[in-house]
């Protein structure tokens, strides 16, 4: 997680209190905030060069 320096001064008291709203909203939103009709991708991209090289495969 990115910190910053505040723009304007805050107590300790405040920030904690900030802190502590923005741990139950998370805490209330679950996995909730993701795109819930969001789907995997199929059938991406293919008829892509790198789906279908026209050069040998490297096995390790």
């Amino acid at each position: 997680m990115l910190t910053y320096p505040a723009s304007i001064p805050l107590s300790t008291r405040s920030l904690t209190r900030l802190t502590e709203l923005i741990r139950d909203r998370r805490r209330a939103l679950g996995a909730g905030w993701r795109n819930r009709r969001a789907e995997p991708k199929s059938g991406f991209a293919t008829d892509s060069k790198i789906r279908h090289p026209d050069y040998p495969f490297k096995a390790a």
